[in-house]
């Protein structure tokens, strides 16, 4: 399973989404949230405009829950949908490996 994440139209995500200043903890977590959507979507067979959409929606999914579930739940729903397959343990990999990935893309250190 690749983790790096190319970075598609997330620059232009990032710097319209007023829901997430870049200096702000929350900056990460959303770029990787919306990483893991642009991840997921190529998988899924999404490109341009649904790659982006659905990206975000990773993002927004979130927020459902306290914690990584619900982005979890949402990935391995939407791969069932298409018989594709992710386990839970592969989706908390991930979301660790593109954690660091964003933060390495943000400046940040930690």
């Amino acid at each position: 399973m690749t983790m790096q994440v190319t970075a598609h139209g997330i620059e232009a995500e990032m710097a319209e989404a007023d829901w997430a200043a870049d200096d702000a903890p929350d900056a990460i977590r959303a770029r990787r949230n919306i990483l893991f959507g642009y991840w997921a979507g190529e998988r899924m067979g999404l490109s341009g405009a649904a790659l982006t959409r659905y990206a975000r929606q990773m993002h927004l999914a979130d927020y459902i829950v306290k914690g990584d579930q619900d982005l979890i739940v949402k990935i391995q729903q939407d791969f069932q949908a298409l018989n594709l397959m992710i386990s839970q343990d592969d989706a908390v990999r991930l979301l660790r490996s593109l954690h660091q990935q964003a933060l390495r893309e943000s400046g940040c250190t930690d």
